[in-house]
This record gives structure tokens, C-alpha cells and sequence, in this order.
């Protein structure tokens, strides 16, 4: 389900391949990409400073015939001193900013979530918290 047949993944000791084969064996997930090399990225400041943050993977599921859940998700094994502010700026910036945009967000037939998985137990879970991540976003489109 992702646009080549390769996931590239930081490490060998990651969780990144496990998260990898779960959203191919994932029935709801219609397509996924690795975040490699893709130069895509969620802007986010800090003290007034402009950073780039290049989350680990997107997955879309549809939701509906009209609306497709947009996943970021974001495997993090070693926690930087920024990781927390990346993720409160995705969560209460970006993803609000990018599902009221008419181009990306809801009226383009999109919502976007973010997803973190931090420990072991979370990434072997990776498909319940997706499964939940799609009924909550069905609820809310309701």
C-alpha cells in the first residue's frame, strides 16, 4: 500500500518497520508513505524561530465515499529535547490550520489527525490506535 516496495527506516532496532507492516496489513488503510526523503514537512516555531518537523509517515484511510482520514504518525523511540514542543505545535496549529484549509482540509474532502507512538506497547497497538483514530474521526464527521 505504500508508493514503493521499500520502507526506509532509521534503524534496524526501530519501530519503524513494525508501524510499516501494520498499515500494509491494515484493511482501512488505502495507501501510506514512508516520510523519506519526500521533503515534506510541518512548519513550527519556537522562540520566533522557524524549524521544519518531518514526521515518520502518513497514512490515509477513507472515511466515507466523500472524506479521507489523513494520518501524520509519528514513531519516536528517543525523545529530543523539541520532540514536545513539535508535537503540541502539530496538534494545536498545524493540524486546526490544515483541516479548515479549502484545499487540504475538510472542504477539499480531507481531515487530518496526528497519531504518536512513543514505547513499545503503543506501536505494537498501531492498528487499534488507527482503528480508533478513523471511528473518532466518523464521529465527529457525523
Amino acid at each position: 500500500k505504500a508508493e514503493i516496495n521499500y520502507a526506509h527506516c532509521d534503524s534496524g532496532k526501530s519501530w519503524e518497520p513494525e508501524v510499516a507492516r501494520q498499515l500494509d496489513e491494515m484493511s482501512e488503510i488505502a495507501r501510506w508513505a514512508r516520510n523519506y526523503r519526500l521533503n515534506w514537512h510541518i512548519p513550527w516555531l519556537s522562540d520566533g524561530q522557524p524549524h521544519r518537523y518531518l514526521p515518520d509517515f502518513v497514512a490515509v484511510a477513507p472515511l466515507s465515499d466523500a472524506v479521507d482520514l489523513n494520518l501524520v504518525i509519528e514513531v519516536k523511540g528517543y525523545e529530543r529535547p523539541d520532540d514536545a514542543e513539535k508535537r503540541r505545535w502539530t496538534r494545536q496549529h498545524w493540524i486546526p490550520a490544515v483541516n479548515n484549509h479549502p484545499d487540504y482540509g475538510l472542504p477539499a474532502g480531507r481531515v487530518w489527525r496526528y497519531l504518536y507512538l512513543d514505547d513499545a506497547a503503543l506501536v505494537s497497538a498501531t492498528a487499534d490506535r488507527i482503528r480508533d483514530a478513523i471511528a473518532q474521526a466518523k464521529a465527529e464527521l457525523n
